[in-house]
């Protein structure tokens, strides 16, 4: 499976998780006011049970996204991330000599 597959696959996965949360919010909407504060009904705690299930699903698909771009970015940087260290530790090593020659 193509990567472009992969992410058409997550966005399909997040739209569908959004509208579970818009549904979630419409019945919260529909019910609010009809119990208790302190005493909510089954429902109402199911409701907010699935809610949580929801965001972290969605959390997931986040990082599952956000994951392969940081990857790319590491094995892109790379070679210039090492380069950018040896120099910063030629010049520490530099200046460390200079300190000491005085």
């Amino acid at each position: 499976m193509a990567c472009t597959d992969n992410y058409s696959h997550l966005d399909a996965c997040s739209y569908a998780l959004q509208l579970k949360l818009e549904e979630i919010e419409a019945q919260r909407q529909r019910h609010s006011g009809k119990w208790l504060e302190d005493n909510p009904l089954d429902f109402a705690l199911a409701f907010g049970d699935f809610e949580h299930e929801v965001n972290e699903a969605m959390l997931v698909i986040r990082y599952m996204k956000l994951a392969p771009s940081i990857a790319n970015a590491l094995k892109t940087d790379t070679t210039a991330i090492v380069q950018f260290t040896i120099e910063e530790e030629r010049a520490a090593h530099d200046r460390e000599i200079a300190l000491n020659s005085n």
